[in-house]
């Protein structure tokens, strides 16, 4: 039957042989890894119950709760799940004193556990319940003492035959007995070799983050070996091992981006690239965040599009006024335009440059802005977002726009320009930046976006913005 652990201190206990807060006596922790072992080899619950030794009872003012004594002090509880109208069978959830949610428990069945124990060891248990020695066992089963002496110290694996004499000394099913020795055996010759060990550490490195594209940035260093890599993977995430499942359970449900194409894949990788951001930013210094100032910048944005050094002075502004900045490019397959947190008190706003135009600078700019004004908070951290692969419908990103394409005047230039699309030219465009105050690129920009325009004209006054951002905020 299949287990479950709903306890992070039995999950390590189980995979490690440890726990750093359960101090238990050695003749407890191997009764705990035999009761796991006995419940993987159940057929069904009645395996268990002829066990003499098992000392199975249901807790009172429970409906599915019940008790495995390992000693005198410590019990293994668990919640048992009927999967059959006989309640026969069942899935066991085991903890020792609590329960959690199921998304964290983890599967004896996935994990290869720190111990198991042969046949033997069962057999021998059930011998000594009986007061029986192993003259007495000879003479009930009809097997040599010699052959017996061979499975008690797992010399022997046990056969077909021997099995079913066990399922009738004991009141089991035979195949109880079998599925006893073909786990410890498979246990026994399942020890990684070192090249295996490489690959799975290389493999939940990769899967997390895209090493090759970090190490072409300069975010990591080029590994001497499979433990560098190891060690420079966790002072990244400040980890001392490789485990992420507080990542994953505590950020990636966060994420804005939903196109079809983001898998759980390149979603770590996106959390990879936000904790690159988080560390960046944790090293700029501005002031304290001034939100009526940042309100009244906001609304002033336009005016900046087409100010000489427009770019180099909002973003000075936006220091003042306590909001940090920083362009750092995205990691391949995250297609991330810009993103928007707080670090230490201050809103920060990061552009990746993914297309280097000008106009898309300035509404990623006032996307992630309006976000700051709008959204964030305790019950949205961070917001990463992809502008340009796919529409989204979330009602955040409905309310961002608006925000941000009221500022940049799209609503004005569409009015204005409706009539003129199929002979429109570039005396026009300057001519309806220059009435609204606003660069031509995010006139020409907006049309394409809308699909007014066709895109081989977006480059029409759209020189390459990372060229007009100072040097101080490149990441």
């Amino acid at each position: 039957m299949k287990v479950f652990l709903d306890d992070k201190e039995l999950e390590s206990l189980y995979l490690t042989g440890q726990s750093r807060k359960l101090k238990l006596p050695e003749q407890v922790v191997n009764k705990f890894f035999a009761t796991i072992q006995k419940i993987d080899a159940a057929v069904d619950i009645h395996d268990l119950l002829s066990d003499k030794g098992w000392r199975f009872e249901k807790l009172k003012g429970f409906e599915q709760r019940y008790s495995m004594r390992l000693s005198q002090k410590y019990r293994l509880e668990m919640n048992i799940t009927w999967v059959n109208e006989s309640c026969t069978i069942g899935v066991f959830f085991c903890s020792l004193f609590q329960i959690t949610m199921l998304n964290s428990m983890m599967s004896t069945a996935q994990s290869r556990p720190a111990k198991k124990f042969g046949s033997g060891y069962f057999i021998r248990e059930q011998i000594e319940l009986r007061d029986w020695n192993q003259e007495d066992f000879a003479e009930v089963t009809g097997f040599s003492q010699k052959h017996i002496s061979e499975v008690l110290n797992n010399k022997k694996s046990v056969s077909i035959d021997m099995a079913r004499i066990l399922a009738e000394v004991f009141d089991t099913s035979a195949q109880y007995w079998l599925n006893l020795d073909n786990a410890y055996q498979l246990w026994l010759h399942d020890t990684p070799t070192k090249k295996e060990e490489i690959a799975e550490t290389k493999a939940q490195i990769y899967a997390r983050m895209p090493v090759r594209d970090m190490i072409k940035k300069g975010w990591l260093l080029p590994p001497l070996d499979v433990t560098d890599l190891r060690n420079q993977t966790l002072k990244f995430w400040d980890k001392t091992e490789l485990d992420f499942r507080d990542i994953d359970e505590n950020l990636l449900p966060f994420l804005t981006q939903k196109s079809d194409g983001y898998n759980k894949f390149n979603a770590s990788y996106a959390i990879t690239w936000y904790r690159k951001a988080q560390m960046e930013a944790v090293q700029i210094q501005v002031g304290n965040y001034q939100r009526q100032k940042l309100e009244e910048l906001y609304e002033r944005i336009a005016v900046y599009t087409i100010s000489e050094n427009g770019i180099p002075d909002f973003l000075d502004e936006l220091g003042r006024v306590g909001v940090k900045f920083l362009l750092l490019p995205h990691l391949e397959k995250t297609n991330l335009d810009g993103a928007a947190f707080f670090s230490n008190g201050n809103p920060t706003v990061v552009y990746t440059g993914r297309y280097k135009r000008i106009d898309h600078f300035w509404f990623t700019l006032a996307h992630e802005l309006a976000h700051i004004l709008l959204h964030l908070n305790e019950k949205i951290p961070f917001i990463l977002d992809n502008l340009h692969d796919g529409e989204n419908s979330a009602i955040e990103e409905e309310e961002t726009n608006a925000m941000a394409s009221k500022m940049l005047k799209h609503p004005e230039i569409l009015e204005t320009l409706k009539d003129e699309l199929h002979y429109l030219n570039t005396n026009r465009v300057e001519e309806c930046a220059a009435t609204y105050g606003i660069h031509p690129s995010i006139v020409i920009g907006k049309l394409a976006h809308e699909g007014k325009m066709h895109f081989r004209n977006i480059h029409l006054y759209n020189g390459n913005v990372l060229e007009l951002i100072p040097e101080q905020y490149r990441k």
